[in-house]
This record gives C-alpha cells, sequence and structure tokens, in this order.
C-alpha cells in the first residue's frame, strides 16, 4: 500500500500569493483583493462598503447640507486601508488553501464580466437612470438631476447607444407620465417632458392656457416670484406643477394627436423645447418613465 504520508501535497495546497499583487488589486478594486486571498466575506463587506459611501456622499452632496462630501476621497481612504490590510494577509498566510477558483485571474475575469452583463441587461431592459441637461422640467426637476427611469414594457430596449430590440408598447401611457423618449429629430438625443396630448386628443396651446379635447386645463397659481410664476395644473383627476413666465411671449399650437403618437410638454413652459416646437413623440420612441429623481 501507498504511503500516503509521503506523498507529496498537491501543488494547490502550496500556493502562496504575491503580496505586491494584494496591494495593488486593493489600491485599484478592493473587493478583489481579498477574493485574490480566498476571502470572500471580507470582499462582500468591502463592496458594500463602498456602495454605502458613495450613496453617502452623492445624498450629502445633493441635500446642500454637506456640498462637500462629494469631494472628500473616502474612497481612496478605504483603497489605502485595504491595500495594508491584504498586504497583511498575504503575508501572515491568513489565505484559502487549496486555492479556490475565484482567487485566479480567470475567476474575477468572469466576476466582473458577469457583473458588466447583469449591469447592461438591468439597463437595458429594467431601470436606467439619466442626468437631464436643461431646465426644461422646472420645477420637476432641476438641470443635472438624475432620474431613474422603467422600461420594462415601453419596448424601446437597449443602453450607452445600443439599440437591441424594439417591441410592441405593453404598458399603458397615461396623460401626465414624465417619459423618457429618443429625440424625434435626432435619435441619439434623449428628452424627458410630460405628457399632454394621447393619441386622438386635440391639443390646445393658447396665451399660456392649455385645453384638450375643449376642456381647459384648470391652472391656480401657487407662487408668484415676479419674473416667475408657480402654477399647478389640473386635468382628468392628474395634477402637476409648471412654471410660467408673463413677460415671455408663449409659443402657442394646436393640433390634433396622431395615433401611435403623443404631444409633449416641458414643465417650465416658456423655457422648454417640445412638441410645440418640433411635433409629436411617436410610440416607437419611447424610452421609459420617469419613476424616481434625485433632486
Amino acid at each position: 500500500m501507498e504511503d500516503m504520508e509521503n506523498t507529496p501535497a498537491p501543488l494547490e495546497a502550496n500556493w502562496k500569493p504575491n503580496k505586491w499583487v494584494a496591494v495593488i488589486l486593493g489600491v485599484l478594486m478592493a473587493p478583489f483583493a481579498m477574493l485574490y486571498l480566498g476571502r470572500p466575506r471580507l470582499a462582500l463587506v468591502y463592496f458594500l462598503t463602498i456602495v454605502l459611501i458613495v450613496y453617502a456622499q452623492y445624498w450629502l452632496a445633493k441635500s446642500g447640507n454637506a456640498p462637500w462630501a462629494a469631494d472628500v476621497p473616502v474612497i481612496w481612504v478605504l483603497a489605502i486601508l485595504c491595500a495594508m490590510h491584504a498586504y497583511r494577509l498575504a503575508k501572515s498566510g491568513s489565505f484559502a488553501l487549496p486555492r479556490v477558483w475565484y482567487s485566479r485571474w480567470y475567476g474575477m475575469v468572469a466576476i466582473v464580466a458577469s457583473y458588466f452583463i447583469l449591469a447592461f441587461v438591468g439597463r437595458s431592459f429594467f431601470y436606467e437612470s439619466f442626468r437631464t441637461p436643461s431646465d426644461g422640467m422646472r420645477p420637476t426637476f432641476q438641470a443635472g438631476a438624475r432620474i431613474i427611469v422603467k422600461k420594462l414594457g415601453y419596448g424601446n430596449y437597449g443602453t450607452y447607444g445600443v439599440n437591441i430590440v424594439k417591441m410592441a408598447l405593453s404598458e399603458k401611457i397615461e396623460r401626465g407620465d414624465v417619459m423618457v423618449f429618443q429625440y424625434p429629430l435626432d435619435p441619439t438625443v434623449t428628452y424627458a417632458k410630460r405628457i399632454i396630448g394621447l393619441p386622438g386628443d386635440v391639443v390646445s396651446y393658447q396665451s399660456k392656457a392649455l385645453t384638450i379635447n375643449g376642456l381647459k386645463v384648470q391652472s391656480a397659481l401657487l407662487q408668484d416670484y415676479g419674473s416667475e410664476q408657480l402654477v399647478e395644473e389640473r386635468y382628468d383627476g392628474k395634477t402637476w406643477q409648471t412654471i410660467i413666465k408673463p413677460d415671455r411671449e408663449s409659443r402657442d399650437f394646436s393640433g390634433t394627436v396622431p395615433e401611435h403618437q403623443y404631444f409633449v410638454l416641458g414643465d417650465n413652459r416658456d423655457n422648454s423645447a417640445d412638441s410645440r416646437y418640433w411635433g409629436f413623440v411617436p410610440e416607437e420612441n419611447l424610452v421609459g418613465k420617469m419613476v424616481y429623481v434625485f433632486k
């Protein structure tokens, strides 16, 4: 019988991580340093810590209570601490034996690829964030705000400029919804506006008064700031707020919304490029419905 005590140990059992590789991974990608050392729980702790730091800084900066928060290099401090931690673990021999698959280069590549594939699918078919470049939707959101858009059911799937597939619309479009859509004159550009006219509606906007199917949209003055007014509009049980500039000329419009198209307006009525200027939004251009805004 073969003497088991004299059998050479498998090569994997003799594996020892390189301390400097662990340090570099710790600085560049903190969780991967721990995966390299075969410590998945620590990798998860570092990953969740990074997520919490990013969101905490974002919320503090956007709230206005701590606008400096976004400039504080907390992530880099964490990266340095992780590098030191990884160095100590590698030096002390506190790593997994035998070597686990996710500590190998191809294991980490597979994890990174899986993350990006899942993120791409999620952004393409479910939810995507957009940053608004202009003030055309004040007071609903300001220029530079980040909005979250629900895409599932609106049939226009893709992200990062890649169109994957277009399908029939399955979600109901309602008047008052804020929709993100591909600009009809240049589909590579995305706009966010409010749905005012549905297919078949007769829409009129004259002297800053909005009429839909012969019924005037009720409006109530909420605040008068002199150069502009905050107004609440109400129609068919839906309400939304708009900005009106009394001293600025209004772009008028009157027409019937064609089938499978929509009439949209910006909430900042006198400072918005919308259907009054360039026409209706085709159904196939709709990307998704705004469900949340980071103000």
